[in-house]
């Protein structure tokens, strides 16, 4: 059902990009076309009557729901049971949580399953460090190792990017969060389907906001140093 439920992102984009970012750029910076991405939290996408009936549910767990942007509301009778699935993304700072997605399970109306801790939020500011140019230098120089290894990079580092700025969760299961700025950076698609509706496009990849390290590929994470 989450497969279902993660079709159901949506995004607007703003601060287009496909000039030079910066005069003080690195001469080896690409400055092709890539789009600054941005998923504010007060863009709904479920119906007003979904979010009161998302709201009401953990109001009751006394959970504060302020930073979440709904992404799905899924409810189901089995036999006797009434199941109801309520899938959020993450906000802190009025920035996206890049891979902090949550879930809630309840069964008539108690609640059987949470799939990670709610976000405590941070202190770090919402000033990115990168430009537009360096991560699309940084994403085609990916995109080349790669096509090199006959993987998905191949005729798509003549495509226009877009890049999200947020946070990114580098602890490790059951570790307390830990929270850096990073960037999410993917082919700006142009059809349709599963995998071209962002956040959900493939490939993407995530970087570390203060010195542009690869964070992971796809979905082949990387240790972090």
């Amino acid at each position: 059902m989450r497969n279902v439920l993660l079709l159901l992102a949506a995004i607007t984009i703003t601060a287009v990009s496909c000039s030079k970012s910066s005069h003080n750029e690195p001469p080896d910076n690409d400055n092709g076309c890539i789009e600054r991405a941005f998923v504010p939290l007060s863009d709904p996408i479920l119906t007003p009557s979904q979010i009161r009936t998302a709201d009401s549910l953990l109001d009751a767990i006394h959970v504060n729901h302020s930073n979440y942007r709904y992404l799905g509301l899924r409810e189901d009778s089995i036999n006797s049971r009434f199941e109801q699935f309520i899938t959020a993304d993450q906000y802190a700072n009025g920035l996206r949580l890049l891979t902090s997605e949550i879930n809630y399970l309840f069964y008539n109306g108690i609640l059987n399953y949470t799939s990670t801790t709610p976000t405590r939020g941070t202190t770090l500011d919402t000033v990115p460090s990168l430009s537009l140019a360096r991560l699309r230098t940084l994403f085609s120089s990916d995109l080349k190792k790669q096509e090199a290894q006959g993987g998905v990079g191949r005729g798509l580092r003549d495509s226009c990017y877009r890049a999200e700025f947020g946070y990114y969760n580098i602890a490790a299961d059951n570790a307390p969060e830990d929270l850096i700025k990073a960037w999410r950076v993917s082919i700006k698609h142009t059809g349709i389907g599963a995998f071209s509706s962002y956040p959900n496009d493939l490939p993407y990849a995530y970087y570390k906001d203060s010195n542009g390290q690869l964070i992971g590929f796809g979905r082949a994470f990387i240790s972090f140093d």
